[in-house]
């Protein structure tokens, strides 16, 4: 009878905390149903959290985070029967190779989902469709294009105009894409290089706690809403942590004494495409890793010489490149486009720019008339990043228990260095997916997630064995790893639904112009549109941050030309350039349908006027304009 009793017994405290966390979970549940309406998240801020977002947060952090520690204490309680778990002793055995091509596999797939299911193709952001324009300019051997005839109705957000057109972006990401241009799958581009992320990441965690915690370390990366999200887009935030990824196993690799030589080259290229991307970020996060390489370099059998001229010759030639593209493109080698952009938003009158007054701007998207407010933005930041990372009550409740080892240090040096870097920054970022501004602390973050995991096992496993003679596994031994097995599953069906039903939305409004058109069958189309290209219908109360027509492809090959409606008059001038194709005023009724107007049966002062911003001078050039 009492061996029949025991297994029972063993599982009652198991059921009754189960049952409690489930209850937190449903009052959880319950508060977004009855007052915020499923959670429907407000967002649509670049710096401090939206008001329905933080209250989500609140209540997510609080129920969420008080369920997941009951939940995990019944799941340890279950597992300390046994020396070790089962599910532990399998997970080790799991081949490496197997591992690595499934979870790359899913690296890829899961982006690819995201985009086409949940953001349904359409742009999270303004800066995705700079992106692909410069994409394409360098598929077709260009750094820019001539200005368009009439050049202002081809004025927007985050371009230059100024006789040369082209966006004020770095090259890193849009060399990247170019194969996507080429083969037509220019969105699905960061999802490979997502995929190819995965193997950085299995590679540097196996060098620091083995294998099965490597693995622990992919997992959290593809389910990170965070990340697989950043990957279903045209931003560049994806390859630069892949690059600063391959940066620090490279880093690594480089400081063994058995290292090749080619690893050292890997250190610089990959630190030098991170550079070409995100170069603030790249510092913030490389920059401690080319230290540990460069001290690193004396404990090894082979000559610090060789490794230096091995090094030197992929920057080289990364730096030669980084510095012609700014003197072919800006005239000066130490001039960026992010400067000229500024520069042509001045001369042009301010016209069709985020901007009224730059006499404050020094470096874009740098404040440093205010250094409380830079604190205020990173504490900001972290904030968000604790929320948005994993989808956990608490993303960053491990790291702190990462310890202060050499390479744990490497990790924390970045982490550092990057809140150093970026004390001054003017916002966090978009927060569709995430501190947009802040993404690449993830890597750094996620490794000392895992090295957080590993430690507190490692030490409660010990703290427990001392204190107790009996052979059976304690409770708090495998506590660290039930929780984030928790957290994971609370994430997959609690907050990544809430935040990816958001973006559903964003998508449904931010896609309806493209949908309209292919509903409209338009062909060969020139488009006038004002801003805001895209309003909220579907995603209210969440905001988006599409506010400016698409760019064109360099050629004005496309089968819709999508351009700045001025006045009906001014649009007809346009038309005579396009002489091929028809033209059409897209405009918005009030049940959220689009309608495309053909120009040719509109009189002048029949539709209202577009929005110029600016001066307003309407179509005369800027007189400083240079081509």
């Amino acid at each position: 009878m009492t061996e029949e009793r025991r297994p029972f017994s063993r599982y009652k405290p198991s059921i009754a905390l189960a049952l409690l966390g489930l209850l937190l979970l449903l009052y959880f549940y319950a508060v977004g149903q009855f007052f915020f309406k499923g959670y429907l998240l407000d967002l649509g801020s670049p710096s401090q959290v939206a008001q329905r977002y933080a209250y989500f947060l609140v209540f997510w952090m609080v129920l969420g985070g008080f369920a997941s520690l009951l939940l995990a204490w019944g799941i340890s309680l279950l597992l300390s029967g046994d020396k070790e778990p089962q599910f532990l002793e399998d997970w080790g055995k799991i081949p490496d190779k197997g591992f690595l091509i499934a979870a790359s596999v899913l690296g890829l797939l899961f982006p690819i989902l995201v985009r086409v299911f949940v953001l349904q193709g359409a742009p999270l952001t303004d800066d995705e469709s700079c992106y692909q324009f410069s994409a394409e300019l360098l598929a077709s051997g260009r750094l820019y294009t001539d200005s368009p005839p009439l050049k202002l109705f081809f004025d927007r957000a985050f371009m230059i105009n100024n006789g040369r057109l082209y966006s004020q972006y770095f090259l890193g990401w849009p060399a990247l894409m170019v194969p996507g241009v080429w083969l037509g799958i220019v969105g699905y581009m960061n999802a490979i290089y997502s995929a190819l992320t995965v193997p950085a990441i299995f590679l540097s965690l196996r060098r620091m706690v083995g294998s099965s915690w490597a693995k622990l370390g992919v997992v959290l990366y593809l389910t990170s809403p965070m990340l697989m999200v950043g990957a279903a887009t045209k931003m560049s935030h994806t390859t630069c942590m892949m690059a600063l990824a391959w940066t620090l196993w490279f880093t690594l690799r480089a400081c063994d004494e058995d290292s090749p030589s080619w690893s050292h080259a890997g250190v610089s290229f990959f630190f030098s495409l991170a550079f070409f991307i995100r170069p603030t970020c790249a510092i913030g996060i490389g920059a401690p890793m080319l230290v540990y390489w460069l001290l690193g370099q004396r404990k090894r059998e082979q000559s610090t010489l060789t490794a230096l001229v091995w090094f030197a010759v992929p920057a080289t030639v990364m730096a030669s490149l980084f510095l012609a593209i700014n003197y072919l493109q800006n005239g000066s080698i130490t001039a960026v486009a992010y400067q000229k952009v500024f520069e042509y938003t001045r001369i042009n009158g301010y016209r069709f720019s985020n901007w009224k007054n730059l006499s404050e701007v020094v470096v874009h998207n740098f404040d440093f008339t205010k250094p409380m407010k830079g604190l205020s933005i990173s504490g900001t930041g972290l904030l968000r990043m604790n929320a948005a990372l994993f989808g956990w009550p608490l993303s960053l409740a491990f790291i702190f228990f990462a310890g202060w080892k050499k390479k744990t240090f490497l990790l924390w040096a970045s982490v550092g260095c990057f809140l150093l870097l970026h004390g001054f920054i003017a916002d966090v970022g978009i927060d569709s997916f995430g501190p947009v501004h802040f993404f690449e602390l993830a890597l750094p973050f996620l490794l000392l997630t895992i090295l957080g995991l590993h430690n507190s096992t490692s030490s409660l496993f010990s703290l427990t064995q001392h204190a107790s003679k009996e052979e059976e596994l304690h409770p708090l031994a495998v506590f660290p790893v039930a929780l984030m097995f928790v957290f994971i599953a609370l994430s997959v069906l609690m907050y990544t639904p809430v935040r990816l039903h958001a973006l559903h939305n964003i998508g449904q409004d931010t896609g309806l112009p493209f949908e309209a058109a292919r509903k409209h069958k338009l062909k060969q189309a020139v488009v006038f549109s004002s801003m805001p290209f895209s309003i909220q219908c579907a995603s209210k109360p969440t905001k988006h941050f599409v506010y400016w027509r698409p760019n064109n492809d360099p050629a004005l090959k496309n089968n819709i030309l999508w351009v700045n409606h001025l006045d009906v008059q001014s649009d007809k001038r346009l038309m005579k350039h396009f002489p091929g194709r028809k033209g059409y005023v897209m405009g918005w009724r009030r049940d959220c349908q689009v309608d495309y107007i053909p120009l040719a049966i509109l009189k002048p002062g029949s539709f209202p006027k577009g929005w110029i911003g600016g001066s307003g001078k309407g179509l005369q050039p800027p007189p400083t304009a240079k081509k």
